[in-house]
């Protein structure tokens, strides 16, 4: 019997997960805000979830170990 790699499916990881949470929170913010522009607390939980699903940026002056 040979040894078998188990498929990973990413729809099942944890962090993909988080990330669909994510994306359905920003786009529910969005539709709050388009109704309450001027709630400050909705603009600051919206600017949150839009640096968390912005890729990071890979910084190229730091050298590797």
């Amino acid at each position: 019997m040979k040894n078998t790699k188990k498929t990973f499916i990413e729809k099942d990881s944890p962090r993909s997960l988080k990330k669909m949470e994510l994306k359905r929170l920003h786009k529910k913010l969005k539709m709050d805000l388009k109704f309450d522009p001027d709630n400050r607390k909705l603009k600051k939980e919206y600017e949150r979830v839009n640096n968390l699903l912005k890729p990071k940026a890979k910084r190229k002056d730091i050298p590797k170990k």
